[in-house]
């Protein structure tokens, strides 16, 4: 004997009492793919339907209402979606949230508003003084050590492709260059070259730092200055040989220092040169954006070497009396390195 007890959507459930057992059979209703199929409970059903890995918010579940006598009821992946996140977002952060914090990720700069990062002190005792020194510090430090090259606007009456530098600070005017983009890259501002006159027998390790004024004056783009240190050689070629840290993010007209690091002393090829090369790094934002660098006159921007031995006795008299300074019409003839002849022909 078989009665009928439920149909749902087109198939029904089924109650066989043979030998006074009862047995569940659930019809499915036809479909397009083919006829119903029978099956002894729902969870068969169910697992012999067709898979759907892409769900959609209009995709139906089948529940039983623990709050209605656990009558079968269906209910939409967009509600079960909007269930989950409301629970979870009292267990942890929200994208939203998140972007409130500092990531220790920079590799797309966030600029701090309203205050500095905030580091917590967790670090060991002092136990020495030199322990006790800021950035500030560092950067004075840094900056009265060494040989300043002092950026000029006038081209290079060799490679007019760069600008002049001098070793003593200029009474021109100030002068400036820009440059802008809007995207997220490395772009040249402009490029300095050490006097035609100068020559390297060897660079020292240390710091090698560049000090210059700028602005951003348009655009919403992040943007930070840094520089590169070439070799050029006497065949045009260039070789880098560092490049330095970013520095802040560029706002308003103000002096940026950033330090490139030699970590082993260098030895250029005879004849070469030394160039600075100053760039913009651009990050996040939708407009072009221009970045302006400021020098000569009263911004003394340059950028500076370390001091070594070979350099003075390249560049300098000796204040010893072994390197010496000869007056004459005739030039010298056992010149030392070093030496000084002022030709008066």
């Amino acid at each position: 004997m078989t009665i009928v007890t439920h149909d749902i959507s087109g198939g029904k459930i089924d109650i066989d009492i043979t030998g006074g057992t009862y047995v569940y059979v659930y019809t499915q209703p036809p479909s397009s793919g083919g006829g119903g199929l029978a099956c002894d409970d729902l969870g068969d059903c169910i697992h012999a339907y067709d898979a759907k890995v892409a769900l959609v918010d209009a995709d139906e579940f089948v529940i039983s209402d623990s709050e209605d006598t656990n009558l079968p009821k269906k209910t939409l992946w967009s509600s079960i979606k909007s269930v989950l996140k409301t629970y979870f977002d009292t267990l942890y952060a929200t994208v939203a949230q998140l972007a409130g914090y500092l990531k220790l990720d920079q590799s797309t700069a966030q600029e701090i508003t309203g205050g500095f990062p905030y580091y917590e002190d967790t670090h060991a005792p002092f136990t020495d003084q030199h322990q006790l020194v800021d950035k500030e510090y560092v950067d004075s430090a840094l900056a009265q050590i060494g040989a300043r090259f002092f950026m000029l606007d006038a081209a290079d009456l060799t490679v007019a492709a760069y600008k002049q530098t001098s070793m003593t600070p200029s009474a021109l005017a100030t002068a400036n260059v820009s440059a802008s983009i809007n995207a997220s890259a490395d772009t040249l501002i402009e490029e300095w070259i050490s006097p035609s006159t100068m020559t390297f027998s060897s660079l020292a390790a240390g710091v090698y730092d560049l000090n210059i004024f700028a602005a951003k004056t348009a655009g919403n783009r992040v943007v930070r200055i840094f520089w590169r240190f070439y070799e050029r050689l006497a065949d045009t070629s260039e070789v880098m040989i560092a490049q330095s840290n970013l520095s802040e993010i560029v706002t308003t007209y103000a002096r940026f220092r950033v330090y490139a690091t030699l970590t082993t002393d260098y030895t250029p090829t005879a004849g070469s040169r030394l160039v600075g090369k100053v760039y913009m790094q651009t990050t996040s934002g939708s407009q072009n954006t221009t970045t302006v660098l400021y020098y000569q006159g009263d911004e003394d921007s340059h950028w500076q070497t370390p001091v070594s031995l070979s350099f003075l006795n390249e560049t300098y008299i000796k204040g010893d009396g072994v390197r010496k300074a000869t007056v004459s019409s005739t030039q010298p003839s056992d010149p030392t390195t070093g030496d000084l002849w002022v030709d008066t022909s």
